[in-house]
């Protein structure tokens, strides 16, 4: 048994949420017999540190300082 976590979907809410939906797969022999789908929302004080990579790319351009 495996475990598989993907992100299949980015929706940036304007300037200040990032919700990523997420999947986790479990696999026996390569083949998915269970699955969860979940929804994480990121703002910009929200510890997005640990997310999948791209979604830490987005919230990285999202939430950037306009001044900077």
């Amino acid at each position: 048994m495996t475990k598989k976590l993907s992100c299949t979907s980015i929706k940036v809410m304007g300037r200040s949420h990032v919700l990523a939906e997420m999947r986790l797969s479990v696999l026996e022999q390569g083949e998915e017999v269970a699955w969860k789908v979940s929804t994480d929302m990121y703002n910009r004080n929200s510890d997005w540190s640990e997310a999948d990579s791209l979604v830490q790319q987005i919230c990285q351009l999202v939430f950037a300082d306009e001044a900077g």
